[in-house]
């Protein structure tokens, strides 16, 4: 099931990341400088939040709420991201969105290492790993079909998918503590 959340969780955010430029290029009349500077700028969000973020909130936070309320955090930030109309409005939800990825990520890598033992560990994340590839190589399909009719469909798709991944870690917990106080 931690595969299953993770599939959805990194489909919704390689759509929205590879759709990007073409938001930023339709959308927003911006060339390929601008582009790559938003993109970078996005790349520079997350990896403070990787840096800085993720080491604060981890020691106050179970992972579980961590991966629960970061998909929440990531699914509205794109849906207002979707009705965003000004490249500003872009950017400041770059920085939600950044750190509910880089949240959601690394607990949910934590998550799936804990569920095996040592000698299997490498097998897990090499999966997952793939997984991550195969999610990257679906939505670049994606991204270019829905585009084809509204620069902005991928943030919403991405939103269902980060919406998506997270009721099915609700459930998934809810499930867990439920056994676990029988």
């Amino acid at each position: 099931i931690f595969i299953l959340i993770f599939f959805l969780f990194e489909m919704g955010w390689s759509l929205y990341f590879q759709s990007l430029a073409l938001l930023l290029s339709e959308k927003f009349h911006l060339a390929g400088r601008g582009i790559g500077l938003f993109s970078s700028y996005v790349g520079l969000c997350l990896s403070i939040a990787l840096m800085f973020v993720v080491r604060y909130v981890v020691r106050y936070v179970a992972r579980t709420k961590i991966i629960q309320y970061g998909l929440l955090l990531g699914a509205g930030s794109l849906v207002l991201a979707f009705f965003a109309s000004a490249l500003w409005g872009q950017a400041l939800l770059a920085i939600p969105v950044s750190v509910a990825v880089a949240l959601v990520y690394s607990s949910l890598i934590a998550k799936i290492s804990d569920q095996v033992d040592s000698q299997t560990q490498g097998f897990v994340l090499g999966v997952c790993d793939a997984v991550l590839a195969l999610a990257f190589a679906i939505t670049g399909f994606l991204a270019g079909w829905l585009t084809i009719y509204n620069s902005s469909y991928p943030l919403l798709v991405s939103a269902l998918l980060f919406l998506t991944a997270s009721v099915v870690a609700f459930c998934l917990f809810f499930r867990f503590r439920r056994l676990k106080c029988s």
